[in-house]
């Protein structure tokens, strides 16, 4: 959409990308705080933070992994597959947290 397009034109369409992207979290934020129940409102915002936060550091090791696998940018079946292994990793080293009433089987 934006390649070849100078002065104005880019401008506009500039604009209009960067209203599309900040104008979703206003928009988010309302459906959270009206379809969420009074209970479940808090956890719904926590993970809409979390997941905020915890990108940049997934698509900084995503980069490394292109690189790893032998994947190229543009190739998305290898992105996926680097996706995949980062998503592993994690699972692996951050596991479930166990309830505060947790009694081990015996």
């Amino acid at each position: 959409m934006m390649p070849g397009l100078q002065g104005l034109a880019a401008f506009a369409v500039a604009l209009g990308v960067m209203l599309g992207v900040f104008g979703q979290v206003p928009v988010t934020d309302f459906l959270i705080g009206t379809t969420a129940s009074k209970i479940s409102r808090s956890r719904a915002f926590g993970a809409r933070y979390m997941v905020g936060f915890l990108r940049f550091p997934v698509h900084c090791l995503s980069l490394p992994l292109f690189k790893l696998t032998g994947a190229s940018i543009c190739c998305s079946i290898s992105c996926w597959r680097a996706l995949l292994i980062l998503f592993l990793v994690v699972l692996y080293l951050c596991p479930a947290p166990k309830p505060a009433n947790y009694q081990p089987a015996e």
